[in-house]
């Protein structure tokens, strides 16, 4: 980063006070496509809340409903509670749409990729789009609601309805073919193989997901979502583990009611946020691009160009960010970038994926940085994010890959001798090119010192017994975790599921939205998240997650008293697994025992696959 250079005027003021650049503003020399601005802003921890504000705004819709989904299913309850009465949001959306007087116009844009009529999405394990198709039905729909989500799509489709429109949307061949392009030359990844760059560009995904009502229109409101439109992403902060065993609609002996309670297989960690004022003109225009992208209609010239913005009480500053690939828009990734060099204090991230060795290295580097700089203080990063094979997929070696470069290898551990078979040769070339190029003697000795480091861990990796190890990354106190419910209904502890896509940085920048720490999000699939540096939102945000995460045990005011207690948390929790793994295998599995409860739900990330894949 460059100097900055700031007016000042000394009649007035002699002292000035210097503050990070946490928006995009075109410090790389890049203008952002969209400019901070005023927003009223309100964070949305977990599906209870979160669906329970877009069904009011819904509900309370006059004009319109703009709605950005990777996934929809119509019979899902965004309200939900016995004797309630609350509609499905398919019914609800209908509703608006048929009044005879002033009805609601809705249109809903979701991520499809179809050949011959069959939904190739479901090769990613979800069905993202429920009873649009002939060829499926999702095992934890009940009858009922795949009659909804069948007779809302065929409303929905093809003009059926003068008032309420879903639209799929995809990438062309072309689209595809410059997204493998970019990943090959121009990615700040220079690791992405061939298997990884074929399969981000064939199954290119509209990841994006955002909701807007009464856009042009007093009390107009918006979303900025990680929730996807899915029946999974309902739940409770609670994230508990009972009747997580009885949630397939198909067990008759334990119906489940999908307008009562939560009815994902396993508890679900996400966040969305509520968001009003001049910011809507952003999160209208990212709508309003896709939309007559798919139909032709404009809805910029329709509607028309807002009022400038002026600042109200109870506003913040914040930005939308993107990656929309078809535009050549890859902000988020450039936003992280920045925010990662301007830590201070603390990392915390919390995402459905950790595999963006970019990020990684950043992170470390500027703890070295800063280190050599004279700081006696280390820098902490938290992470919470997904250790099951579930959670991690296909990309088990570029979270490898993450792991090393934060000195956690030894964390998944069974495929670190491949991954570093395979990535330490790639490390060193990257190495020896940058000292051909450098004439800086201080800067090529280091590099040479680098080099021979590397070389010693490949040979290392190549020892038959090879076993990966913790390092201690200098200047940097690190810890990487998972999520499990905090009340086990049987012998086995169940996984919380992260979908939250959330980075907080000292205290002061949040980032959020649909965007997941992998290539994917970075590069190939539009996204959108939005960003603010308000400290009392930030601090209160962040004390509330980690007060869920660690049964408010770790969520002190100062982070560096939090580390030792997330330390000390997770190694209780390490033996309480490993004391229930022993007893397990001594006797069979009793489902009516409910074992040891961890000391809070944050426990260490860890993985035993052997799996090694490099497809994301």
């Amino acid at each position: 980063m460059g100097d900055i250079l700031v007016p000042m005027k000394l009649s007035e003021t002699q002292i000035a006070v210097p503050q990070l650049p946490w928006f995009l503003n075109g410090q790389d020399g890049k203008a952002p496509e969209y400019s901070p601005t005023y927003a009223h802003y309100e964070y949305l921890v977990n599906g209870e809340k979160a669906f329970a504000e877009v069904y009011d705004a819904i509900a309370n819709a006059k004009y319109s409903v703009d709605y950005i989904c990777w996934g929809f299913q119509p019979s899902m309850y965004f309200r939900r509670g016995a004797n309630a009465g609350y509609k499905c949001i398919g019914d609800l959306l209908t509703e608006l749409a048929s009044r005879e007087t002033d009805p609601v116009q809705v249109r809903v844009l979701g991520w499809t990729m179809e050949l011959l009529g069959i939904n190739l999405a479901l090769a990613g394990g979800e069905d993202n789009t429920p009873g649009r198709g002939d060829f499926h039905k999702v095992d934890t729909e009940t009858d009922t609601q795949y009659k909804i989500d069948k007779a809302w799509y065929h409303k929905a489709s093809h003009n059926r309805h003068p008032n309420m429109q879903f639209r799929g949307r995809g990438f062309s061949k072309d689209e595809r073919i410059e997204i493998e392009e970019y990943l090959r030359k121009r990615g700040r990844d220079p690791h992405v193989s061939l298997s990884s760059r074929a399969t981000m560009a064939l199954s290119a995904t509209h990841h994006q997901k955002t909701v807007l009502v009464d856009y042009g229109h007093e009390g107009a409101v918006g979303f900025v979502m990680g929730h996807n439109t899915l029946d999974e992403y309902w739940d409770t902060s609670e994230h508990s583990a009972k009747n997580r065993l009885s949630s397939l609609a198909k067990d008759s002996a334990n119906p489940r009611n999908p307008a009562i309670e939560a009815s994902g297989r396993q508890p679900r960690q996400d966040m969305s946020a509520k968001v009003a004022g001049p910011i809507l003109e952003h999160l209208h225009h990212n709508f309003a691009q896709a939309w007559q992208k798919e139909t032709g209609e404009d809805l910029l010239a329709k509607r028309g160009k807002p009022t400038p913005p002026t600042a109200e009480a109870g506003m913040i500053m914040a930005q939308l960010v993107r990656t929309q690939a078809q535009h050549g828009i890859r902000d988020i990734e450039r936003l992280y970038m920045q925010a990662a060099n301007n830590v201070l204090d603390f990392i915390y991230i919390e995402n459905q994926y950790f595999r963006y060795p970019p990020l990684a290295t950043a992170i470390r580097d500027v703890a070295k940085k800063q280190l050599g700089g004279g700081r006696e203080q280390p820098l902490y990063l938290f992470v919470v994010t997904n250790s099951s094979d579930e959670g991690m997929g296909k990309g088990t070696m570029k979270t490898e890959e993450m792991l090393y470069e934060l000195g956690h290898a030894d964390q998944l551990p069974s495929i670190a001798k491949e991954v570093e078979q395979k990535y330490l040769p790639q490390k060193i070339e990257d190495k020896r090119t940058e000292l051909k190029r450098s004439q800086d003697p201080e800067k090529r000795q280091k590099l040479q010192q680098d080099i021979d480091q590397l070389g010693k861990e490949l040979e290392n990796a190549h020892d038959n017994d090879f076993k990966p190890e913790h390092v201690e990354i200098p200047g940097l106190k690190s810890i990487i975790c998972t999520l499990v419910a905090p009340d086990p209904q049987n012998d086995q502890w169940m996984d919380v599921y992260v979908h939250s896509k959330i980075m907080i940085i000292n205290d002061v920048f949040t980032t959020h939205g649909s965007a997941n720490i992998n290539n994917r999000s970075m590069t190939t699939d539009s996204e959108l998240n939005i960003v603010h540096e308000s400290n009392e939102i930030t601090a209160k945000l962040r004390k509330e997650l980690w007060g869920h995460h660690t049964a408010n045990q770790g969520n002190q005011d100062d982070v560096k008293n939090c580390y030792p207690t997330w330390k000390f948390i997770t190694a209780n929790n390490k033996s309480y697994q490993k004391s229930i793994s022993n007893k397990n295998k001594k006797a069979p599995m009793d489902l009516n025992h409910h074992t040891q409860p961890p000391d809070a739900p944050i426990v260490e990330f860890f993985s035993a696959t052997n799996s090694c894949t490099d497809m994301d």
